[in-house]
C-alpha cells in the first residue's frame, strides 16, 4: 500500500498553493495577453482595442481607479474577471443632420494636380501648454502688419507646404523634395501672390515643426509651414425640417438689422460674394440663380449651405443681400464627426481663385491658428478691393484670438442673440469690429431643407451681405470705407463706446447703406492701392 503524504507535508503544499493565487502578479498574467505597454498597464494588442479614428484622433479615456486589467489592489484568491472594454469618447458632434452625418466626400482627381487628402491631427487640449511654433523664413516683398498672438497651431500631422523661391529650376525643385524625402503632393501657382507653393507629405516618424525649420534654412524655399487646419464656426444645430411657409416669421435677424429698411435702399444687386467655406446646396430653392458656377458633383455640407443661404436666401428666408452673386468655393471639408474643416492648402488656394474672379466681398465662416501665407494672401486680397468678414470664433471668452479674424485687414465679428447678449462661446479681445446676430439663426439646409445654427459665423455671413448692400450703389467704396461705416453707424452695446465684446455695436443695415451714400457723395476715392485696383 502506497503511503501518503504528511499531514504537515500537506499542510505546506496548500501553503504554497495560497501564496501562488495570492500573489498580484500572478493574477495579471493569469489575464493579461502579451505585447507592448499601452501606458495603462494594459497592453496595446490586449482587449482594449484602439478605437481612434484614423484622421482625426481622439486620446483614450483615463481607466478608473482600481481597474481590474492592471492586477488586484491586493492579497486573495478569487475568480478573475476579464476587463470591461472603453469606447473612445464620443465626439462632439457640430451639426446635427436629419439623416447621420456623410462620410469625407472624395474628391474627383485633377490630372494636372494629384492631389491627396490629409490626415488631421487633434488640437492640443486647452490644459497644456501650446506647442512652439514652428520657424520660418517667410520674407514677402511688403509683409503685412503685426498680428495678435493667436490659438496654438492645429496641423495636419505628416504634410508641410512650402513656398519656392523665384525662377527656380524644376531639377532644383526636384532636389529639395529628394533632399528632404519629400512626397509631393501638388503645386500651385498662385496668381494674388506672384508664387509658387508645394504641398507635401513628409517621412513617416518624421516631425512637422522640425521638417519646417529644415525646409525654410534651405536657399532654394522662400517660406515654409505647417498644412494648419481650421473649423467651421457655427457649433448649435437643430434638426433640418421641412419647408413651411411661415419660415420667414421664424427669423428675427432681418429686423434686429434693419434689412427690412435696407432693402428699400439696395438688395445686392450682382455684387460678387465669395463664400469660402463647405459646398453649398446649388438646387436648394433659396438659392436659385444666386450661384455661379455651381458644381452639383460636390454632396452639399450644412455649414456651407448655411452661410450661402443667410446671404442671399430669397424664397421663404429673407436673405441680407438676396440679389447677390455667389461664388462658392469648396474649402471646407468633412470630418468624422461631419464637421466642417479645412485646411491651409485649401483656403490660401480658394482666396486665390476669389482675386481672379474679382470678388469684392469675401465670407470667412472659418477660425483657427495664425497662418503667415494666408495673411499674406488675405493682404493681397485687400489691395484688390475685396472687403474681408470673418468669424471671431466660438471658442469662448478665456481664448485667445483666432484667424483670419485676427488679421488686422480682415472685419472681425461677434454674435449676439434675439435680446442682443452676446453668443456665450464667442471669441472677446481688441480684434471685435462688430456684432450681428448669430444665435438660432434660421438658414437653409441640403436637401431644401432648413436648419437652425448658432455661431459666429452666421454674424460673419449676415455682415458680408451688408457689405454687398453697400457696395450695390457704390462699387468705388474701398475696404477701408466700407469699414468705417459699418463700424461708425453701428448701435453700442455694453459698456458705452467700443469694447472687447461688441465691438463697435450691433450692425445697423439701413444706417450703413446710407453712410455709403454719404461716404461716396462726400468723400474723393482714397489715393490707395485698394482705390487704383476697384477704378
Amino acid at each position: 500500500m502506497r503511503r501518503l503524504p504528511s499531514l504537515s507535508a500537506q499542510i505546506a503544499a496548500c501553503g504554497l498553493l495560497a501564496a501562488l493565487f495570492a500573489s498580484p502578479a500572478a493574477a495579471q498574467r493569469t489575464y493579461m495577453p502579451s505585447g507592448p505597454s499601452d501606458g495603462y498597464g494594459g497592453s496595446s494588442t490586449g482587449r482594449v482595442p484602439d478605437r481612434t479614428p484614423e484622421r482625426y484622433p481622439e486620446p483614450r479615456r483615463p481607466r478608473p481607479q482600481g481597474y481590474p486589467g492592471g492586477g488586484f489592489p491586493g492579497p486573495g484568491i478569487g475568480i478573475i474577471v476579464a476587463p470591461p472594454i472603453y469606447d473612445a469618447p464620443p465626439l462632439r458632434v457640430i451639426y446635427e443632420d436629419a439623416e447621420p452625418a456623410p462620410s469625407r466626400p472624395a474628391r474627383k482627381p485633377d490630372k494636372q494636380k494629384q492631389k491627396q487628402k490629409p490626415a488631421v491631427a487633434k488640437k492640443p487640449p486647452p490644459a497644456s501648454p501650446p506647442p512652439a511654433k514652428p520657424a520660418t523664413t517667410a520674407r514677402p516683398a511688403a509683409p503685412p502688419p503685426p498680428v495678435r498672438a493667436v490659438a496654438a497651431p492645429d496641423y495636419v500631422p505628416d504634410e508641410v507646404v512650402f513656398e519656392l523661391k523665384p525662377d527656380i529650376s524644376e531639377a532644383e525643385i526636384a532636389g529639395v523634395l529628394r533632399r528632404f524625402a519629400l512626397t509631393p503632393l501638388a503645386r500651385y501657382d498662385l496668381a494674388l501672390l506672384g508664387t509658387s507653393i508645394q504641398h507635401a507629405r513628409i517621412p513617416r516618424g518624421s516631425a512637422v515643426p522640425t521638417v519646417v525649420r529644415q525646409l525654410a534654412a534651405d536657399p532654394r524655399v522662400a517660406s515654409a509651414q505647417p498644412n494648419l487646419v481650421f473649423d467651421g464656426q457655427a457649433d448649435e444645430a437643430v434638426a433640418p425640417v421641412a419647408g413651411r411657409p411661415e419660415l420667414a416669421g421664424a427669423q428675427y435677424a432681418p429686423d434686429r438689422m434693419k434689412i427690412p429698411e435696407a432693402h428699400r435702399l439696395a438688395e445686392g444687386r450682382d455684387v460678387l460674394v465669395a463664400v469660402i467655406d463647405s459646398a453649398v446646396d446649388p438646387a436648394h430653392p433659396e438659392l436659385a440663380d444666386a450661384l455661379i458656377d455651381p458644381d452639383a458633383k460636390v454632396k452639399p455640407h450644412t455649414h456651407g449651405t448655411g452661410m450661402a443661404g443667410a446671404i442671399a436666401a430669397h424664397v421663404k428666408l429673407v436673405g441680407i443681400a438676396p440679389e447677390a452673386r455667389l461664388l462658392a468655393l469648396d474649402a471646407l471639408r468633412y470630418d468624422t464627426t461631419g464637421a466642417a474643416k479645412g485646411t491651409s492648402i485649401d483656403i490660401i488656394t480658394a482666396l486665390d481663385m476669389a482675386g481672379k474672379r474679382g470678388a469684392r466681398v469675401v465670407n470667412l465662416s472659418f477660425a483657427g491658428p495664425r497662418d503667415e501665407l494666408m495673411a499674406r494672401a488675405l493682404r493681397a486680397l485687400r489691395l484688390r478691393g475685396a472687403v474681408l468678414v470673418a468669424a471671431a470664433g466660438n471658442e469662448g471668452p478665456k481664448a485667445k484670438p483666432l484667424f483670419p479674424a485676427a488679421h488686422p485687414d480682415v472685419i472681425a465679428v461677434t454674435a449676439t442673440g434675439p435680446d442682443d447678449a452676446l453668443y456665450a462661446q464667442a471669441n472677446i479681445g481688441a480684434q471685435i469690429a462688430i456684432a450681428a446676430p448669430g444665435v438660432e439663426v434660421m438658414v437653409p439646409a441640403p436637401g431644401g431643407a432648413y436648419q437652425v445654427l448658432s455661431g459666429t459665423s452666421l454674424a460673419s455671413a449676415h455682415v458680408s451681405g451688408v457689405a454687398a448692400l453697400m457696395l450695390q450703389g457704390h462699387p468705388e467704396l474701398t475696404p477701408a470705407q466700407v469699414r468705417e461705416a459699418l463700424v461708425r453707424t453701428a448701435r453700442d452695446l455694453g459698456k458705452p463706446g467700443r469694447d472687447d465684446l461688441y465691438g463697435a455695436g450691433l450692425i445697423d443695415a439701413a444706417a450703413a447703406v446710407a453712410a455709403a451714400s454719404e461716404a461716396a457723395a462726400t468723400t474723393p476715392a482714397a489715393a490707395s492701392p485698394e482705390a487704383a485696383a476697384i477704378r
